[in-house]
């Protein structure tokens, strides 16, 4: 926390995962694991605005990964850019809204927003 109003919170992450063994498919020992990102990082702020209303934002980065064991080829890396807010509406309800910003390649946006209220409903919106 940076101060009464503001968090701030970072992280990053390396794997150097490689397959050891496999007895069903030796050819593939040496290998990146499927879907394992070797470098992550995340940083994401909180302001809280009132009592009631939070406004937040994050940046996501996440290395290209293998699509199979077999190292056939490769996802490409992506950055994801998060920002949504929230307002407490009492003890039991808070209104959530949060839109993700996809970038793959310089020119090819997603874009992802949910809306969440209460418990267990969620609302979920995405446009490309």
């Amino acid at each position: 926390m940076l101060n009464d109003w503001v968090d701030l919170a970072a992280s990053y992450s390396y794997t150097d995962a490689e397959i050891t063994e496999d007895e069903f498919n030796p050819d593939v020992v040496g290998n990146t694991p499927a879907q394992t990102a070797k470098h992550k990082a995340t940083l994401w702020a909180d302001y809280y605005a009132t009592d009631k209303l939070t406004l937040n934002a994050g940046v996501r980065y996440e290395d290209g990964m293998q699509i199979d064991k077999q190292n056939s080829d490769e996802l490409p890396s992506v950055t994801l850019v998060d920002v949504g807010g929230s307002y407490q509406i009492n003890l039991c309800w808070r209104w959530v809204l949060v839109s993700t910003i996809c970038l793959i390649r310089p020119m090819s946006v997603l874009v992802t927003t949910s809306i969440t209220a209460g418990w267990d409903l969620n609302v979920k919106y995405q446009s490309a």
